[in-house]
C-alpha cells in the first residue's frame, strides 16, 4: 500500500502516524505543529529523526492534497502521503492505525531502529512543540508506551453544559489517578501524571509493539485495546503530562466510539435530573489495594502468601480462592493475571455508582487520608 517518496533516514527514531478522513479544514495546523517541533532547550528538533505517515482514507474532501500541498512547501519535512479508499468493513480507525503502525514498525525496522518510537496523532489535533522532544525523555526512562495529556480546544463548538461535564469527568479521573498513586504506585508512572492513553497522543516503542502482536483488530477503542495488550504483558505505559496535544471539540467526529462519540453523550444530559453518574470511589480503593496485594503475593510466588492473598482478594471479584490462587500459580505476567481477574468480577453485579460531583468531594478526602499515611510511612521509614 505504502509508496513512500524516500527511503528512511539513516538516523530516523521517531515516525509518526496521522490517520486522516476528512480532514482538510484542520490538516494543515496539524502538520504545521509537527514541522515546528523543538528541542526542551529551544533549538529545532533534527528532521533527520523523524518523520510522517499520513493515510488519507475514503475521503470526500481535499485531505490528500492538502499534505501533498504541505510536503511541496516544507520539502525538508520527511513527510508521506497515501490516499485509499478501503472496502466498507475495513473503513475504521482501528484497521487504519493498524495499517499506520505497521507500516511505521516496518521503516523503523529497515533502518535497525528496533526500539524506535512510533507515535499517533490525529488530523484535528495539534501537538505542543516540545511533544517529539517529551515523548523522548518519557522512552529515555526505559517505558514502552507513553500516553500524553490531551485537552481541548477552547475555541471549539461546545455548549457549557457539556464543557462542564467534559471538567468534571476530568477531574474525576486525575483524582483517581492520583489516589492511585497513593494507593499503589507504579515506578515506571510516577505522580505528576493523568489517565489518558488515546491515539491522538499515545506512543510505543516498535519492540513493545511487536511484542504484543500490534492493535488488536477492533473497530474502534483500538489506543485501549493496544494499551490492555501491553500491560497484559507487564510493559511499563507512562502516563506523560509533558507531551501535550490540543484536539477539537467538535461532535461530529469521524469515528463510531471516541471523544466525538463522547460530547455527544455529556451533551445529551441536560439539568440535574439526570446527574452524571460514576463509580463509587469506595469500590475503586477496594479494587486498587486488592491488586496492589495480589502482585506483591505473585511476585513472591510463595504458596502460602499465594492462598492469603487469593483469600483476602476474592470475595471483592466474587472469585473461588482456589480459583484465584490457581490463576496466580500459572500466569507468566501479573497484567495477564490482572485482567483475568477484573473479567471475572465484571461477571457479578455491577458496581455501585454515584453522581460525580460527589465522588469528586469523595475521593479527595480520601486523597488526603491516604497522603497523610504516605508521609507518616515514609517519616517512619527514614528513621
Amino acid at each position: 500500500m505504502w509508496r513512500c517518496a524516500a527511503e528512511p533516514h539513516g538516523a530516523l527514531s521517531i515516525c509518526v502516524v496521522l490517520p486522516v478522513r476528512n480532514e482538510a479544514a484542520n490538516l494543515a495546523d496539524t502538520l504545521d505543529a509537527l514541522a515546528r517541533q523543538r528541542t526542551f532547550s529551544g533549538t529545532a528538533f533534527d528532521r533527520s529523526r523523524f518523520e510522517v505517515l499520513v493515510l488519507a482514507n475514503n475521503c470526500h474532501d481535499q485531505s490528500a492534497r492538502v499534505a501533498a500541498d504541505f510536503y511541496r512547501a516544507q520539502p525538508d519535512l520527511a513527510l508521506h502521503v497515501e490516499e485509499v479508499t478501503l472496502p466498507v468493513a475495513d473503513a475504521h480507525i482501528g484497521h487504519v492505525r493498524k495499517l499506520l503502525m505497521d507500516a511505521a514498525c516496518e521503516r523503523l525496522g529497515r533502518v535497525g531502529a528496533m526500539s524506535g518510537i512510533v507515535a499517533s496523532t490525529d488530523g484535528d489535533s495539534v501537538v505542543g512543540e516540545l511533544w517529539l522532544a517529551a515523548l523522548q525523555y518519557e522512552f529515555e526512562l526505559g517505558v514502552a508506551a507513553v500516553g500524553g495529556r490531551i485537552v481541548l480546544d477552547p475555541k471549539g463548538p461546545i455548549e457549557p453544559h457539556t464543557l462542564r461535564r467534559q471538567r468534571c469527568d476530568t477531574a474525576y479521573n486525575l483524582a483517581q489517578a492520583r489516589l492511585e498513586h497513593l494507593l499503589d504506585p507504579d515506578p515506571a508512572d510516577p505522580w505528576p501524571r493523568h489517565h489518558q492513553h488515546f491515539g491522538a497522543n499515545l506512543a510505543v516503542r516498535r519492540d513493545a509493539y511487536l511484542t504484543v502482536g500490534g492493535i488488536p483488530e477492533v473497530r474502534y477503542l483500538e489506543d485501549e485495546a493496544l494499551v490492555t495488550a501491553l500491560r497484559r504483558a507487564d510493559l511499563c505505559v507512562r502516563h506523560s503530562p509533558l507531551a501535550r496535544v490540543r484536539t477539537s471539540a467538535r461532535p461530529d467526529g469521524r469515528v463510531e466510539v471516541g471523544l466525538s462519540w463522547q460530547l455527544r453523550q455529556w451533551a445529551e444530559f441536560r439539568g440535574e435530573h439526570q446527574p452524571m453518574l460514576v463509580a463509587d470511589p469506595d469500590v475503586f480503593v477496594t479494587s486498587i489495594q486488592a491488586r496492589r496485594l495480589l502482585r506483591q503475593a505473585w511476585r513472591t510466588r510463595t504458596e502460602s502468601r499465594l492462598t492469603v492473598a487469593a483469600n483476602a482478594v476474592a470475595a471483592s471479584f466474587n472469585v473461588s480462592p482456589l480459583h484465584l490462587t490457581d490463576l496466580a500459580r500459572r500466569s507468566a505476567a501479573f497484567g495477564a493475571l490482572w485482567d483475568e481477574v477484573q473479567a471475572l468480577g465484571g461477571r457479578a453485579a455491577a458496581p455501585p455508582t454515584m453522581p460525580v460531583r460527589q465522588a469528586i468531594d469523595r475521593l479527595r478526602v480520601l486523597i488526603r487520608i491516604h497522603s497523610k499515611r504516605a508521609c507518616a510511612h515514609s517519616n517512619t521509614s527514614s528513621r
